[in-house]
């Protein structure tokens, strides 16, 4: 009786720590660009547009009014030359494995923002795309077909419009978005393990952005590539326009029900 007792315990402990609401993730990274935020994260050096060093030294960041009366990070650079990545400031290493990563963006152009992650060369990584109007899709490609090189739009790369060179292109579904920074849209990537997820909406359509469960993904991919890196923000020409509330939580569990399985095949042998 005691140790069937016992093994409840155990189980009802393991089964709390596995569907806790953040599944074990932690904040490493949180910029919105905020005099004197204390939310920033790991220190408010990551506030300041001077901390962002581009891949492309014709990337140009400054700090904007952002639509919600707060600031935001803004890109002032035209042309398809300007494009690139910009790694996330004071992070160093591979550090990101499994994750979520979001932000907050408005468009002053008709290009498209971006996230890169787990890089670890310069064609080693994930791209995902979160297009405006030239490209009114979400992509997810490899750094390795070229989709995110220096000074390039996704036309030149061979990445636009040609599912063969991407993992994944699927219509945004928003219509003619808008270009004039006054519409907020919001993005999240979810990677764990072999599946990444993506999510591209308005803003005003996310009634909680910390929420684990936004519904269905407009994106789902599974490759296994690339297991662990950096993570960056990337745009294709989006001169005028901002990102804003940049985030990045790791450790997420990866497989609970199979864990979850795992661990009460185990504690049913007592």
């Amino acid at each position: 009786m005691k140790t069937r007792i016992l093994t409840l315990i155990i189980f009802s402990i393991t089964l709390f720590v596995i569907l806790s609401p953040k599944g074990g993730a932690r904040t490493i990274f949180f910029a919105d660009f905020e005099t004197g935020s204390r939310k920033a994260k790991p220190s408010p050096a990551v506030n300041k547009p001077e901390n962002w060093k581009p891949e492309n030294p014709q990337t140009k960041w400054t700090i904007g009014d952002f639509k919600n009366g707060t600031k935001a990070l803004k890109q002032l650079t035209e042309g398809c030359a300007a494009s690139g990545n910009t790694p996330l400031p004071e992070l160093k290493g591979n550090y990101f494995t499994n994750g979520i990563i979001q932000l907050e963006m408005s468009a002053g152009d008709d290009d498209s923002w971006g996230v890169v992650l787990r890089k670890s060369g310069e064609k080693k990584g994930y791209l995902v795309v979160f297009g405006v109007n030239e490209t009114p899709a979400v992509i997810v490609a490899l750094l390795d077909k070229g989709c995110a090189d220096v000074g390039k739009c996704l036309d030149q790369s061979g990445c636009e419009n040609n599912p063969a060179n991407t993992l994944i292109q699927v219509p945004h579904g928003m219509g003619a978005m808008d270009q004039t920074n006054n519409t907020i849209y919001f993005g999240r990537v979810e990677a764990i393990g072999d599946t990444i997820r993506v999510w591209y909406l308005k803003r005003d359509d996310v009634k909680d952005p910390n929420a684990k469960d936004l519904g269905k993904p407009i994106a789902e991919v599974k490759d296994s590539t690339h297991k662990s890196g950096a993570v960056g923000i990337w745009h294709e020409t989006m001169s005028n326009s901002m990102i804003d509330n940049v985030l990045v939580d790791t450790g997420l569990a990866v497989d609970t029900e199979g864990k979850l399985a795992t661990t009460w095949g185990v504690l049913k042998q007592y």
